[in-house]
């Protein structure tokens, strides 16, 4: 994973001119929308986590990608880590790099719920986590400072992204087992015959 080019970008949008003028800006928005008076710390505090928050995102994204590696993992993991990467480094997003602060906010919850969600998919299978995913704890107040409908746009990318993944990784398993029974079903993984979805998680199911 490009780690010097993810901590160089988030460093280097950081250091704008007034990079936290929009993130500012949203806190108050956010504050006013819910009848809560601000203090006098409390914007500042509040734009010091969501730093904190993006900083800690990119560690750990990079320590999914080792532990993946170290876990055998990384075929399933390895896609996954690398749209989140992509999305970091991606200037004109959802909300674009240009905002400053703001504009990677939504690139550290989009990598935060990627990475819990490959630790907690991986623990299901073999019974314990990937990583510690603590971070993720603080993404729901990410999520709401996102608001609507953009969060829930996001949540929805990983778990499409995530789907698309597994469903990619079921088809070649298939395809594995087809070519080594030969045959006519080898023929028929050449010939892209069995291509439905439908037919591709019937058989990855062991409906053979």
């Amino acid at each position: 994973m490009l780690a010097a080019q993810l901590k160089s970008h988030v460093e280097t949008v950081f250091a704008q001119p007034q990079a936290d003028r929009q993130l500012h800006q949203r806190i108050e928005e956010f504050a006013a929308a819910g009848g809560t008076r601000l203090g006098p710390n409390d914007k500042e505090g509040l734009g010091a986590f969501c730093r904190g928050y993006i900083r800690a995102v990119v560690d750990l994204l990079l320590a999914c990608d080792v532990a993946a590696t170290q876990a055998g993992a990384l075929q399933f993991a390895g896609p996954l880590l690398q749209t989140a990467a992509g999305y970091f480094l991606q200037e004109r997003d959802y909300i674009p790099d240009s905002e400053g602060s703001w504009g990677l906010l939504d690139d550290a919850y989009l990598a935060c719920r990627f990475v819990a969600r490959i630790s907690q998919i991986v623990a299901a299978a073999r019974g314990i986590p990937l990583l510690d995913t603590a971070l993720d704890q603080r993404s729901p107040t990410i999520r709401v400072l996102l608001g609507e409908p953009l969060a829930s746009r996001l949540d929805s990318d990983v778990e499409e992204t995530i789907a698309q993944v597994t469903t990619q990784l079921q088809l070649a398993q298939m395809q594995q087992w087809q070519l080594q029974q030969g045959g006519w079903n080898a023929w028929a993984v050449q010939q892209n015959v069995i291509n439905t979805e439908a037919e591709i998680m019937r058989i990855a199911s062991g409906g053979f």
